[in-house]
């Protein structure tokens, strides 16, 4: 369900002020191969997410998503721009 969100109050200088402060971020989307569904592979996932966690704690990637279907295997934000991540 989606909420309905008043937005006259936000004026155009709140919203120019905003976009100035703006930082940049990279969004990383994991794609699993058919190898990520091949027997013996969960225990490099399970170090892959492990690889995650601490990206997370070290405050790195702050957002870390597991998906998990079969078209997207998890979604991460860096704190930094793409050429950084």
């Amino acid at each position: 369900m989606t909420a309905s969100v008043r937005t006259d109050h936000i004026t155009d200088d709140d919203m120019n002020n905003r976009v100035g402060q703006a930082k940049a971020y990279a969004l990383m989307v994991l794609k699993p191969t058919p190898r990520y569904f091949a027997a013996g592979s969960r225990p490099i996932v399970w170090e892959h997410g492990r690889r995650n966690m601490a990206l997370q704690a070290a405050g790195i990637m702050p957002i870390v998503c597991p998906v998990g279907d079969d078209e997207i295997a998890g979604i991460g934000i860096f704190n930094t721009d793409p050429d950084e991540a």
